[in-house]
Formats: structure tokens, C-alpha cells, sequence
């Protein structure tokens, strides 16, 4: 099968938002996508992991990513679900899935407890199942720390019990990965604080721990990516916004060894970024897009071998994406 990821919606430097587009990576070309059907509005900032291969980007040898904000979007089994977000109206609660065979969006049919509206929230699939962190709402000034599910067969939303203590501080711009069957959060802001703490839930236990790390932690940020490679454990983030300046640094977090340590690549490093998005494809990990301190956008796609440590640009072909904010990506 061919491999291919996308890149759904998101602000392009006039403040519209983006429909999508397609970059088929063993022949290094992008395309444009024309889904169909009951489409959701107009949205920025969103999440995307694919089921089987995930970590919020979650994230295994073969798929997903995570990252932005505003939008929760999932590839599984054949569809790609979007959650909330904000448009040019409100922040919103809804649920939309596309069909990628036939590339056809409709509105899903909830019901149960539905998460309050909000953008900024991340997302991951365990099993049958869509786990969403996190937020803000935008109007009132509220951050979330809540966790919610949705099953995909039963099409209800319910919150995930927590006690309220070991849950990490409400923020959106953090990542959320998923990793043998604990959710892992890092990072993020609450409107007036950074963070650069990783949390655990054990979907199974039930249950949120902060983990003591060793090594070299990453400074505090938001607005960076995190994917996972499963075939060596190993949590790798890049990049955000540390309330002065954009981040191009990178670090790995081992999930045996409990300890962080700075990447020092070689070749030409991305330029610093934030709210861009990455993904994993085998042992390469892609970043696409973001915006600087001095508010340029990108639609560069650069590479970072993980056996290697060695970072390149990845030229492409055919129609080239115009330069976003935040999006989402998937592999397939």
C-alpha cells in the first residue's frame, strides 16, 4: 500500500482556514485532497493518531502524530474522526468522521456525557476507544484537565474517573502520546504558566501518577510536538514556545529507562518553530509547518532519521502545501 499523510484544515496566514492536503512519502509528493458530504465548518488547530500504530500525535513505526491545537482528530479503521475546535463562531463539540476510502465526512450521532466545548484538545485511540485531554474555552477563560472517551461502537462519550489530586494541571498547547496502555502528557500552558512535567494514566488501573524522571528534562514549553517510536520506547519531542523565544531543540524520553536525554543531531537542524506537527513513518520522524517568533508561517517538511540522529529538508514535488499555522497530519 502506499503511504500517505495528510494534512487536515488549520489557519493559513490570511486567517482562513485550510482544507487539506495529501503527501505521498515514498514518492515525495503532495496532493490535494476533495472530501465530500456533510462537512464540518471551518476549524483551526488539531490532533491526529491512527488506531493500531498510535501513541497525539499514541504514535507507532507507522502512524499518527499530534500536536496543535483546538481540533481532536483520529484515523481508525478506515475513518478519521475530528472533535471540537473553534471556528469562526464558537468553540464546538461536535463529531465528524470521514470516510477515507470513499473520502466522505459526516456528522456522527453521540450520546452520553459529551465534553464540554472546547479547543485545544488532544487525543489518542487505545483499542475502541478515543481518549481526549485537556483545552481551553476560549470565552471564559477555563483550562481543562479533564479525560474523556468515546467508544466507537456504542457512539457514547463518557469522562474517564481520575482522583482529583494526581491529575496534571489543566492546560491545552501540552502533547499526549500513547504508549503500551497508559496516556502520557508533557508540557503546556494554562494561560499564565509553562510546563515541562510528564504525566501518566493507566488506562487499565484507572489511575494518574507524575513520574519522576531523570536525565536531561526539556525546558518548559507549549506548542511542540511528540510522537512515539515504539521499536525502541523512546518519546521524542521537538521544537515549541518557552514564553521568549521558539524552540528547535530535541529530546528523546526512554519508557524503560525512565530518563530524558538531548538529542544532538546532525545536518541542518529545522529552524526554531511552534504549533507545527509531527508524525512517524518507520524510523523517521517528519515535522511539518508551525510559525516563528516573528509570526512566519512554514510549509517545509523536514526529516529526522531516528537511527541516525541526522536532520534534513525533504523536497517534494506537485502542489505544495501553503504555509500553516497548526494542522494535523496522518499516515496511512
Amino acid at each position: 500500500m502506499m503511504k500517505t499523510s495528510s494534512v487536515k484544515g488549520g489557519l493559513v496566514s490570511n486567517n482562513t482556514a485550510s482544507s487539506g492536503a495529501g503527501s505521498r512519502l515514498e514518492v515525495r509528493a503532495w496532493e490535494k485532497l476533495h472530501p465530500q458530504g456533510d462537512v464540518y465548518s471551518p476549524r483551526t488547530g488539531h490532533t491526529v493518531t491512527s488506531k493500531g500504530a498510535i501513541s497525539s500525535s499514541g504514535l507507532g513505526s507507522e502512524g499518527a502524530i499530534l500536536t496543535g491545537l483546538f481540533v481532536g482528530m483520529m484515523a481508525t479503521d478506515g475513518h478519521v474522526y475530528v472533535f471540537g475546535g473553534t471556528d469562526r463562531r464558537r468553540r464546538q463539540q461536535d463529531l465528524y468522521q470521514l470516510d477515507i476510502e470513499s473520502s466522505t465526512w459526516s456528522q456522527v450521532q453521540t450520546r452520553g456525557s459529551l465534553p464540554p466545548r472546547r479547543s485545544g484538545a488532544l487525543g489518542v485511540v487505545h483499542e475502541n476507544e478515543m481518549f481526549i485531554f485537556g483545552g481551553y474555552d476560549g470565552r471564559d477563560g477555563n483550562y481543562f484537565n479533564d479525560l474523556f472517551y468515546f467508544n466507537f461502537d456504542s457512539q457514547r462519550w463518557d469522562q474517564m474517573p481520575s482522583v482529583a489530586e494526581d491529575r496534571p494541571e489543566p492546560r491545552t498547547d501540552h502533547i499526549m502520546v500513547l504508549h503500551s496502555s497508559s496516556i502520557y502528557i508533557f508540557g503546556g500552558y494554562n494561560g499564565s504558566s509553562r510546563f515541562n512535567d510528564l504525566c501518566g494514566y493507566d488506562i487499565v488501573a484507572k489511575r494518574w501518577s507524575r513520574l519522576q524522571t531523570g536525565g536531561v528534562v526539556p525546558s518548559r514549553r507549549f506548542g511542540h510536538s511528540g510522537v512515539v517510536h515504539n521499536a525502541t520506547n523512546r518519546l521524542i519531542i521537538f521544537g515549541g514556545w518557552d514564553g521568549r523565544d521558539t524552540l528547535n531543540d530535541l529530546f528523546e524520553y526512554n519508557f524503560v529507562t525512565n530518563e530524558w536525554r538531548k538529542m544532538e543531531t546532525s545536518g541542518n537542524s529545522p529552524p526554531h518553530r511552534y504549533r507545527h506537527t509531527a508524525v512517524i513513518f518507520g524510523d523517521n520522524m517528519f515535522v511539518f509547518g508551525g510559525v516563528d517568533k516573528t509570526h512566519s508561517r512554514f510549509n517545509d517538511l523536514q526529516r529526522l532519521d531516528l537511527g541516525t540522529e541526522h536532520a534534513m529538508e525533504v523536497h517534494g514535488v506537485s502542489a505544495v502545501v501553503v504555509a500553516y499555522l497548526t494542522r494535523a497530519y496522518c499516515v496511512q
